[in-house]
């Protein structure tokens, strides 16, 4: 079973680069830097890829993958000619042993499981209740940490939970002031909010037709 690991077979690392990227592919040939090289190339092509497209990161790993696949590629072929250079078996790093690619791999989705557990989680707008500020299809990400030492102000755009899915919603209200809608119009405390002119919107009203929006 790790007889490729000892010997850095070209077969191991093709399959290593195609499914893991080269990143770990390069660890596992003992060539540190060029690993480095090809992270950074990954991430730029991940972040440029998920800015023009973004409908590919609520897919996940799933979609990362599918987006770096071309990079992966050329890692295998660049993966497989080190292997065949690599002529007798050597003392390779301590990164490049099993254990620890193992360890780097399973690093990832630990980590990520911690950011989204505690530090931020993603989230993709369902309705246009919060349009032009946030519109169908958003994806954004929502701080856990915001209110660990300050209290919810009036403005603030908050996700929460409720019976049937998560909302997002500007907070209008804090504990202690009266909310009202009259005629249309937002009163807090007795005092009608204030409203300012901007330019109309052009979207879809409940009725399915395009027009300016006030």
């Amino acid at each position: 079973m790790f007889k490729g690991f000892n010997e850095r077979r070209p077969w191991a690392a093709v399959i290593i680069n195609l499914v893991f990227g080269p990143f770990l592919g390069m660890l596992y040939l003992g060539f540190g830097s060029i690993a480095l090289f090809y992270l950074l190339i990954g991430f730029c092509l991940s972040a440029l890829i998920s800015f023009f497209s973004p409908a590919v990161i609520p897919l996940g790993s799933a979609g990362v993958w599918l987006v770096t696949f071309p990079l992966n590629a050329i890692g295998a072929i660049h993966g497989a000619r080190i292997a065949k250079a690599i002529t007798a078996r050597g003392h390779f790093p301590r990164y490049a042993r099993w254990y620890s690619l193992v360890a780097i791999n399973l690093s990832v989705p630990v980590a990520a499981i911690l950011i989204r557990t505690f530090l931020y989680q993603p989230f993709d707008a369902s309705s246009a209740s919060m349009e032009p500020s946030i519109n169908v299809g958003d994806y954004f990400f929502a701080s856990k940490r915001a209110y660990n030492k300050a209290s919810p102000q009036r403005g603030d755009i908050v996700v929460f939970h409720g019976r049937d899915g998560d909302y997002v919603k500007r907070i209008a209200g804090i504990p202690g002031d009266r909310v009202q809608m009259v005629q249309r119009r937002l009163i807090l405390n007795g005092m009608p909010v204030s409203r300012k002119r901007i330019v109309d919107l052009v979207a879809e009203d409940e009725f399915g037709v395009v027009r300016p929006i006030r």
